[in-house]
């Protein structure tokens, strides 16, 4: 065990814990078998799905919005209109969910 689960076994990790450690997971790691690029895909499935409904909302709207007002020319202005959480992160990455809730998401 380490100092911080001896130091108190009933503290549970928060889920913006759990959010960090898994958005830091999937900046830094770059999947070299078939073993770690499973690990990264079900922990960035788990991160998507670490979400409320309402932050999910708040992000396809900040999306929307960012799509709205891209200059003619961006890769944006090209792309399908944005209509859901998913598609959001994959057009736009993670960074627009520090983007919309701020880095302590």
């Amino acid at each position: 065990m380490t100092h911080a689960q001896t130091s108190n076994p009933m503290q549970q990790p928060t889920l913006q814990t759990i959010r960090r450690a898994l958005k830091a997971v999937m900046d830094t790691h770059r999947g070299t078998s078939r073993a770690a690029l499973a690990a990264l895909d079900a922990g960035r499935a788990a991160y998507r799905g670490a979400f409320t409904e309402n932050e999910r909302a708040r992000v396809l709207s900040e999306a929307r919005r960012i799509q709205a007002e891209a200059p003619e020319g961006h890769f944006l202005r090209q792309t399908p209109e944005i209509v859901n959480f998913e598609q959001a992160l994959d057009e736009m990455g993670t960074q627009l969910i520090d983007q919309a809730l701020g880095p302590d998401a």
